[in-house]
């Protein structure tokens, strides 16, 4: 701020001026000695000191000229410059102040209107895949698939239940379903072998007619002797021998060989294996590979969204949110169905916090901010997060970062704020 001020000055006697901005939480000097015009040199008696401008009768300019300059502070705003004149009569008169108001100092607000910057994602293939597994007992030595032997009929339910989901989808086309069938190390390793795979098409073949699918998108892969399964029950037992079973487990050995060391010298805790370990070895894995189509339109990303999520891409979700106007309803909710699929992604959790920056939803947004990365559209909005509480202050160098980054238009807010 910079004060400009002619004194004129008329009639005898000693005057001192001096210059103050008053507020209503402060003041401030404006002339650090003061202005002083009369008919001695020196003090006045009216407060003068040596570093006042004290001109003597004869040598008094018609017109004393005053400026200076003081930096800006919040509380200047409405404040008011005042002329304070201490004077005394040319006989020695008692000294008098007169307070005069100059000027009423007015700071027009910040005319911040934001505008925000929606990032976009990269385009993602929409090829996905479905793993997993269920425990289908068999009986030892057999591969018939019976629904009645223990859970075995929640198992199969579960098994033709998932892949129906993803097989009834309009959306979805299936590139294959791979079963593996498992057996337990028990007997020779050429039956066992056979046994798996015998197991792996039992199930291929009970989906198949469930779903009424073509032979030709399955696939059919077997593991003859789980043997990394039997490890991991015998590592994380309490067996007094584990250690040398381990040994064994871990040894060159052929699979047959493996089986009769360890019931031949640990008969009672292969005992204990064949009835807790090996009977969940006999199981079946199964992964359905699948591609979903893309979706163009927001309307249907917008139903999809009500469905299957995760369906969606992150490309996908960025692009139907720019088809309507940031803050309307649309807009809002596919930002949030955004980052509540992809929690973690910094695209997502910066188009979320801009869409609840835009509603006034400050308290939502933070959060977001923090997980939206450093990138420059992330510090520009940051910006925007803290100009739009008119926390200004906080919001310059989020937007000197976003300028130093590229973003020219954080340059016209930084000058806004700082006129």
């Amino acid at each position: 701020m910079e004060i400009k001020l002619c004194l004129c000055h008329g009639g005898s006697g000693v005057r001192l001026f001096r210059l103050r901005l008053s507020g209503d939480v402060s003041s401030l000097g404006l002339n650090e000695g003061g202005l002083g015009v009369g008919q001695r040199r020196g003090g006045s008696g009216l407060g003068a000191t040596e570093g006042d401008a004290v001109y003597g009768k004869q040598d008094l300019p018609a017109t004393l000229h005053y400026a200076t300059s003081v930096p800006y502070a919040g509380w200047m705003d409405d404040s008011k410059l005042e002329l304070v004149t201490l004077y005394e009569g040319c006989c020695g008169d008692g000294g008098v102040e007169r307070v005069d108001s100059l000027a009423v100092f007015y700071r027009p607000p910040i005319n911040f209107v934001p505008v925000y910057r929606y990032a976009s994602a990269p385009a993602q293939g929409k090829n996905r895949s479905l793993s997993s597994e269920a425990t289908v007992i068999f009986a030892t030595g057999n591969s018939k698939l019976n629904p009645k032997l223990k859970d075995n009929a929640a198992m199969l339910e579960e098994i033709r239940a998932s892949i129906a989901a993803i097989c009834t989808s309009p959306d979805v086309k299936i590139r294959s379903i791979v079963m593996q069938g498992g057996a337990s190390p028990e007997g020779r390793y050429a039956n066992n072998e056979k046994l798996a795979k015998a197991r792996a098409n039992a199930i291929r073949s009970y989906v198949s007619q469930q779903l009424e699918l073509p032979e030709d998108i399955f696939q059919v892969d077997f593991v003859a002797e789980d043997w990394d399964g039997v490890r991991a029950y015998v590592a994380a037992s309490s067996l007094k021998d584990k250690d040398a079973i381990l040994e064994i487990i871990d040894s060159d050995q052929e699979p047959d060989a493996k089986e009769q060391a360890i019931r031949r010298k640990h008969a009672a805790s292969w005992k204990k294996i064949s009835k807790e370990c090996l009977p969940e070895l006999r199981r079946v894995h199964y992964r359905v590979d699948y591609d979903i189509r893309g979706y163009e339109q927001p309307e249907d990303v917008l139903a999809v969204m009500e469905t299957h999520p995760e369906n969606l891409t992150l490309a996908e979700y960025c692009a139907a949110a720019s088809k309507y106007e940031p803050g309307t309803p649309n807009h809002t909710k596919i930002c949030r169905a955004a980052v509540a699929q992809f929690p973690n992604d910094p695209v997502a959790n910066l188009n979320a916090a801009n869409a609840e920056i835009a509603a006034g939803n400050y308290a939502a947004a933070q959060p977001l901010l923090a997980k939206a990365g450093s990138s420059a559209d992330a510090e520009y909005a940051r910006g925007v997060f803290e100009a739009s509480q008119e926390h200004y202050k906080a919001a310059i160098p989020h937007f000197q970062k976003a300028l130093d980054g590229g973003i020219k238009q954080a340059a016209d807010i930084l000058d806004e704020i700082d006129r």
